[in-house]
């Protein structure tokens, strides 16, 4: 897997370690030429697994007895990886050479035979689908990720549906802001189909067709009205498929990291996470990265333009300012830390990291309250 000048090392005797699917092979490198010298085969495919796991292995064992048997020898590798493997269980360093192993590499590749080459890919591509497909931190993370878009596209959306509606019923709005999707999903921004809506009340469809009668906008034609019912069904659409994604990240997140959950609620422990991009990232950040994990881009321009820094991020949704912000990210780091590395977390920091969104309201209520009673 490597080779130095023949030239400058012709006193020291070169030998080269080749990797394949059926064994382990040690060549002798002379005069820029490979001559095969011992060779141990695999019994078993599954062994040419257990070896590319950089388990220690009964073939490189006999190999390294072989070589450290002869005087005043170098032993070449292709790859980190082989030194890595080499160094750390033989306790000897070989020689790394990428572009000198690849000419011994052409030399060598009609010596050997080809075998369980196609069977050693199969299974270690098996392998590591396995080990990623174990993760679920990829799953919660795609999840939020694609939440995030969902958000975006419902919020385009209604403003299209609003400002589209604003020409044929521009009170509607207004009358009814909480249900405008769905009357629009029935009406389409018209005012002749009032009387189809069946989710009204009798007060909200009197106030309706009151506004309706006085409307100032004009008349949509029958492509525009099917135009509009179209956006509206869409936007609901991607609303039940929104609370659907929301049901599952949160599910996903209480069994990833119970004792976050309890601090915190579950959606915006997924965008820690998401932010993180691991569990294990998530862990390792201290409180005060916690703290802003949320706001980095408006802490970049901060330091770009010598500005104020962001002091909270997602945390800030959860109501937390000053010093409450401060204890609930040290609380959050700690839970992260027990859910990763195994542990549970104290009470006393659930019940602060739960209550603490209560006491904050609670303190700006007794605020104004005192304010009230002393005028």
């Amino acid at each position: 897997m490597l080779l130095y000048p023949i030239q400058k090392l012709h006193f020291i005797l070169m030998y080269y370690l080749h990797e394949a699917a059926n064994g382990l092979s040690l060549f002798k490198v002379k005069h820029d030429k490979a001559k095969l010298v011992k060779q141990f085969e695999f019994e078993r495919p599954d062994q040419a697994l257990i070896h590319l796991n950089a388990q220690k292995t009964p073939a490189l064992n006999k190999l390294m007895k072989d070589f450290q048997e002869i005087p005043d020898a170098k032993m070449i590798v292709s790859c980190k990886e082989i030194y890595k493997l080499v160094k750390k269980q033989f306790n000897y360093k070989p020689i790394v050479d990428e572009d000198q192993s690849i000419q011994l590499e052409k030399q060598i590749r009609d010596l050997l035979p080809s075998s369980n080459q196609m069977y050693l890919s199969h299974q270690y591509s098996r392998l590591q689908l396995q080990i990623n497909s174990e993760s679920v931190d990829l799953l919660i993370v795609e999840s939020t990720n694609l939440l995030l878009q969902l958000d975006k596209e419902i919020n385009l959306y209604r403003t299209k549906l609003f400002e589209w509606c604003c020409w044929s019923f521009p009170e509607l709005y207004k009358v009814n802001p909480e249900k405008f999707v769905e009357i629009n999903a029935i009406i389409g921004g018209s005012c002749k189909f009032l009387q189809d809506i069946p989710f009204l009340t009798i007060q909200e469809q009197i106030d309706i067709e009151k506004t309706a009668s006085t409307s100032t906008g004009s008349e949509l034609t029958d492509d525009e009205v099917c135009r509009i019912k179209s956006l509206a069904n869409l936007i609901l659409t991607l609303q039940s498929e929104k609370q659907k994604l929301e049901s599952y990240i949160t599910n996903r997140m209480t069994r990833l990291s119970p004792q976050l959950c309890q601090l915190i609620d579950s959606l915006t422990a997924a965008k820690l996470l998401t932010r993180a991009h691991s569990l294990k990232q998530l862990c390792k950040m201290p409180a005060s990265s916690l703290q802003i994990l949320g706001a980095e881009l408006t802490l970049f321009n901060a330091l770009a333009e010598n500005g104020k820094t962001p002091k909270f991020g997602f945390i800030y949704k959860m109501g937390m300012t000053g010093g409450d912000a401060r204890r609930l990210a040290c609380n959050v780091a700690k839970a992260v830390r027990c859910d990763y590395f195994g542990g549970k977390l104290e009470d006393q920091n659930i019940k602060s990291g739960v209550k603490a969104e209560k006491d904050v309201g609670q303190q700006i209520k007794e605020q104004i309250d005192e304010v009230v009673f002393f005028e």
